[in-house]
């Protein structure tokens, strides 16, 4: 199975994730959040329920 993962391309956090799949070879599709893109922002929300929440 492929892991996907869904990420901001200015988000710290992700970048370090990323090299971290680099340096271990793993096989990996990023999928770029695009929160400006409805589209987008729906996925978003449809993988992450958290992303409603104001805390």
């Amino acid at each position: 199975m492929m892991l996907t993962l869904y990420a901001h391309p200015f988000a710290s956090y992700c970048w370090e994730v990323i090299i971290a799949l680099y340096e271990n070879d793993t096989p990996f599709k990023l999928h770029v959040v695009d929160l400006g893109d409805v589209a987008s922002t729906v996925e978003l929300e449809r993988l992450w329920p958290f992303k409603n929440y104001h805390f």
